[in-house]
């Protein structure tokens, strides 16, 4: 479920301040590699366009390789944002995590839950990058 966060140090100055989003649906890019969204064409090892989320325009970097900080640089000057992989079951787990109300919300009826839910995940949408691999990390 995780992204592989062995270059996380390698570009930890650079990704320290992007802002993410996590998306329920994965992409066609090895896990190890960082996704952007923004609504402008990006730079990177693949591109494409892809749903509209921050945008419709996508770009891949593998961060082992060529490139990949100026991609990295470049992609976050056009305010791009960093698409991370998670089911929504882990994004509500990531929304709760610390949240003063989790015992609450868990002794909801289901439906109940299901009503605030979606407005729940939406709270971890945002998060910069090191606090989202965190939250991540954490419910795993």
């Amino acid at each position: 479920m995780t992204q592989n966060m062995t270059f996380v140090t390698q570009h930890e100055t650079l990704l320290s301040q992007a802002k993410t989003y996590f998306n329920a649906i994965g992409f066609d890019v090895p896990a190890s590699w960082l996704v952007f969204n923004a609504p402008r064409p990006l730079v990177g090892h693949k591109t494409f366009d892809g749903d509209f989320v921050c945008g419709r325009f996508y770009a891949a970097i593998d961060p082992s390789a060529e490139f990949a900080a100026e991609y990295i640089r470049k992609n976050l000057e056009l305010d791009a944002r960093i698409a991370i992989f998670a089911p929504l079951d882990a994004q509500l787990a990531m929304a709760l995590d610390g949240h003063k109300y989790r015992d609450q919300y868990l002794q909801l009826p289901p439906e109940r839950q299901a009503k605030m839910k979606h407005s729940l995940i939406e709270k971890v949408q945002g998060l910069l990058y090191p606090e989202a691999m965190a939250k991540l990390v954490r419910i795993s």
